[in-house]
């Protein structure tokens, strides 16, 4: 597989989806276009995860503070608050919305602010850049919805191929990849579809390869808004495929 620099946040109008079956890719996925529907849910859960990632920030990096106050708090708990950060993060990405770092910046900065600067520096500046991130994420989901929504009225379903495929050149020798694929109609439309996926290793999980199955619904009136489907028998661990 080659690699390349893949865009971080990409809003291209095309949704993928891994389904369990063959037969699952003859109906169209609408889930996966909805995940992109804007919702006030998403800014609820936001609100929430931003109330524990100022406790969990809090616990991190005012541990020495935290301490003089709770007996069983040991350098253990304090790490223990760094991972679950990790976790809230991840969860804030695919449920949440980019208010949950204001929210927690706001609880969490004037109880940082008494204990030390240098932690409160870096919850700022942490808290800061990661929710600027995750807002370019959220108008990248609402411009891909833009395009996308139609779908959810009308579609055309046509069997494709990946023709491209690289890895990022970012993730280094992780077990799982960012990859940008290109799958193209069959039938010689000339019509292809550029996205981005996780890839996991050989071993298990999605592991496309050059030539592999898939199926694009796309919108008649704009067929650069798609969703793909993979099919999980086709496009998954190496024992279900000779030659891997």
């Amino acid at each position: 597989m080659i690699v390349r620099d893949i865009r971080m946040i990409d809003d291209r109008p095309v949704r993928f989806v891994m389904v369990p079956t063959v037969e699952d890719t003859f109906s169209f996925p609408a889930s996966a276009v909805l995940a992109d529907r804007p919702s006030v849910s998403r800014h609820v859960v936001a609100v929430a995860l931003g109330v524990l990632v100022a406790l969990g920030s809090i616990g991190w990096l005012g541990n020495q503070v935290v301490s003089k106050h709770v007996a069983a708090w040991t350098p253990s708990a304090a790490f223990a608050c760094a991972m679950a950060l990790f976790v809230l993060c991840v969860v804030n990405w695919k449920f949440g919305s980019w208010w949950m770092y204001p929210v927690a910046l706001v609880l969490a900065s004037p109880v940082l602010i008494g204990v030390a600067p240098t932690p409160a520096v870096v919850a700022v500046v942490g808290l800061a850049g990661l929710g600027y991130a995750t807002w370019r994420g959220d108008r990248a989901r609402s411009r891909r919805w833009a395009r996308t929504a139609p779908l959810l009225e009308s579609h055309v379903r046509t069997d494709a191929v990946v023709t491209d495929l690289a890895r990022d050149a970012g993730s280094g020798s992780a077990p799982a990849n960012r990859i940008e694929l290109t799958v193209a109609a069959t039938g010689g439309s000339g019509l292809t579809w550029t996205f981005t996926a996780i890839s996991q290793s050989p071993a298990g999980g999605f592991y496309p390869m050059l030539g592999d199955p898939m199926v694009v619904w796309y919108a008649p009136g704009d067929v650069a808004a798609a969703a793909v489907c993979a099919a999980q028998p086709l496009v998954n661990i190496a024992s279900n495929r000779p030659g891997r």
